[in-house]
């Protein structure tokens, strides 16, 4: 047996996120073999209302496939207007900006950099976590 690449857990720590924040850890590499349990997974979560965090810090290798499957979720979120942020590394940051990407997928350095947005978000209608708006994507 072996284990997914792909933990999905509602951040416990401070309870009142519990109602505003879905937290998913991706491990390993994100690659073409991964990518339809990360659809299978992020898919129900679209539209929950819970604002959505993808956690690829320790994501050793992205691949293009990857990138495609963020391009995915930053359309999905787009049009329903959940908000949402992946959690990157350096590399994976860069990678991004590299081919473009970064102006469709709103990075942040920490689960608690997004969680703070959350946290403002409940606290403020007129601020939120990041949603890219449809005229700031170039693909």
């Amino acid at each position: 047996m072996t284990s997914s690449p792909v933990d999905h857990a509602v951040e416990q720590d401070d309870p009142p996120l519990t109602q505003t924040a879905t937290v998913l850890n991706v491990r390993g590499d994100v690659d073409g073999s991964i990518v339809d349990v990360l659809r299978d997974t992020v898919r129900p979560l679209l539209g929950s209302g819970h604002r959505l965090v993808l956690d690829m810090s320790d994501v050793g290798f992205l691949g293009a496939a990857g990138i495609r499957f963020l391009l995915e979720v930053a359309r999905d979120c787009r049009e329903t207007g959940q908000p949402w942020a992946v959690v990157t590394g350096g590399a994976a940051r860069r990678l991004l900006r590299a081919v473009g990407a970064d102006r469709a997928i709103p990075a942040v350095d920490s689960i608690a950099e997004a969680l703070r947005a959350a946290r403002v978000a409940d606290g403020d209608p007129h601020h939120s976590m990041p949603v890219v708006a449809r005229d700031k994507v170039r693909c």
